[in-house]
């Protein structure tokens, strides 16, 4: 998977909820590469600019795991993701493309 046009512009809102975990998170490139772009530590949040056919991916930074993405939110360690301002069409086919992201 990687990150396709640059068609329909998004916000997205990355969460750290949990007290005790930090966690990375990158963006997919054009090439299928994760490209660093915020380390989050426990509490903090962040938005980012982007596009709906690019895919992000976030792990625990200790370890390095990825960490799975389930309706809209990413559950593992209280992290959570939101996509603010995209039809539902659009919002649909984003998270099926980051289900099947999966771990890398």
């Amino acid at each position: 998977m990687c990150s396709q046009d640059d068609a329909h512009e998004l916000r997205i809102k990355f969460c750290n909820n949990d007290n005790s975990h930090v966690c990375d998170v990158f963006w997919v490139d054009y090439d299928g590469r994760d490209v660093h772009r915020k380390r989050l530590e426990p509490g903090e949040s962040y938005m980012e600019a982007s596009f709906v056919s690019h895919p992000w991916r976030v792990r625990d930074c200790a370890t390095g795991e990825a960490l799975d993405a389930d309706g809209g939110h990413v559950r593992a360690h209280q992290v959570s993701v939101w996509v603010a301002k995209l039809p539902d069409a659009e919002r649909g086919a984003l998270l099926r493309a980051c289900a099947a992201l999966g771990p890398a």
